[in-house]
């Protein structure tokens, strides 16, 4: 079960973004899980991974903010800090890292040696073997920004407001004197991050009543049918995006991604049981939104591409009766909370464990391989990774304790 301090719907939130950057990455990555069969997506949809990652960076920044209600005001303070961030993050981080040393080759010494600092992105590129580590680096440079917004009890709400502004104007001024298209990603991730901080401050509004879990899973399904809920015609999309001729290591969060900030605040919102004055409104939108993109779809006869968004729409519906299934949603909760648990490890490890699906190339080629393998798939990685939660974690934090302690 998650700490005290941490929402348990939110933990369940965690589970399903996992997954679905899991799911995402099989079905993008399509040789991957079967190196010998180019996969297609079900109708064309996969789960929305880059959606997923921008609601990690959102949680990440609400956790922090209800583990540090205090703030950081001595050098004790920022060391005990520090040592929670490493602790949490590093060892399973490093399995992670350690995990791909049999690709690679004696001239990416230098490159092994920056992710083990979490240079990735920064100084460097990122392992294709592990290439969603990229954003660890994005989370450990905001925990450490963390560091001066508390000590020097900066705004948040000016500081995003800062960031969001110093983004806009350095990707406005790219196009004529090529300014640093990765300074825009960062700041831009930091907004997300921020926003999930700002949250936390009203952590301790709740509603009286506590929400039924047909209304967690009925978010959840709405997430999972919001593929195609923010797609900018191409000449948009140019004027908010850095061009493709910059890497996309460079610019993974474009400025275009402040059109799913609200969603995600939205979704964070309605599943910590946050009482603000519009929140019947803002339900409602959230659930009327879906039918702009649906109905686009069916008038352009793109109905493959929907349909399995829309059966998820629809799943969404349904549940807002407190009583369908009621029995099967409270079982769904406690198993997305138990995913949520395991969600780090799956994050960090789920690319290498296809790296090594990719590599072997017997029984491979068709339907039946691939969904056997899929099948192996999971339950290695769930194996693996609640070995590393449950078992290895706990060991390195306790170890970890007594020899930063002593130091």
């Amino acid at each position: 079960m998650p700490h005290k301090l941490h929402e348990a719907n939110l933990e369940g939130l965690r589970g399903l973004a996992a997954f679905m950057i899991v799911f995402c990455h099989i079905f993008t990555y399509k040789q991957e899980l079967d190196p010998n069969l180019i996969i297609s997506a079900i109708g064309n949809y996969t789960a929305d991974g880059h959606f997923s990652v921008l609601i990690f960076f959102c949680l990440s920044g609400y956790v922090i903010g209800i583990s540090n209600k205090q703030q950081l005001k001595t050098r004790a303070d920022v060391l005990a800090y520090l040592k929670k961030r490493f602790i949490r993050l590093y060892p399973i981080y490093l399995v992670s890292i350690l995990s791909i040393v049999c690709f690679i080759n004696s001239q990416q010494i230098g490159l092994l040696i920056k992710h083990l600092f979490f240079g990735q992105v920064l100084l460097g590129p990122v392992f294709y073997e592990n290439n969603p580590l990229w954003s660890l680096n994005y989370e450990v440079i905001f925990y450490l920004l963390f560091i001066p917004l508390s000590l020097f009890e900066l705004s948040p709400k000016k500081v995003l407001l800062t960031a969001l502004t110093i983004a806009f104007i350095n990707t406005v001024l790219h196009s004529y004197y090529h300014t640093p298209s990765l300074l825009s990603s960062y700041l831009l991730g930091f907004v997300f991050w921020l926003s999930g901080l700002i949250l936390s401050q009203y952590s301790s509004k709740k509603n009286s009543t506590p929400l039924s879990a047909n209304f967690v899973v009925s978010t959840f399904c709405l997430i999972l049918a919001s593929k195609y809920i923010i797609n900018l015609p191409p000449k948009l999309a140019g004027l908010f995006n850095f061009p493709e001729t910059v890497p996309w290591i460079s610019r993974a969060i474009p400025l275009s991604d402040m059109l799913i900030l609200p969603f995600c605040v939205a979704y964070i919102l309605l599943l910590t049981n946050i009482n603000f004055r519009y929140r019947k409104a803002v339900i409602i939108i959230l659930y009327a939104f879906p039918l702009l993109i649906f109905a686009n779809a069916f008038l352009k006869h793109n109905w493959a591409v929907v349909a399995i968004p829309v059966t998820f729409y629809c799943a969404s519906l349904l549940l807002l009766n407190p009583n369908f299934l009621k029995n099967t949603t409270a079982a769904l909760v406690k198993l997305m909370i138990y995913l949520g648990s395991i969600s780090y490890a799956v994050y960090a490890m789920h690319f290498p464990i296809l790296s090594y699906f990719h590599s072997i190339t017997f029984f491979s080629g068709s339907i039946f391989t691939f969904n056997i393998r899929m099948i192996i798939f999971f339950i290695i990685l769930i194996g693996v990774c609640v070995f590393l939660e449950k078992y290895m974690q706990p060991k390195a934090k306790k170890y970890l304790n007594k020899l930063l302690t002593k130091t």
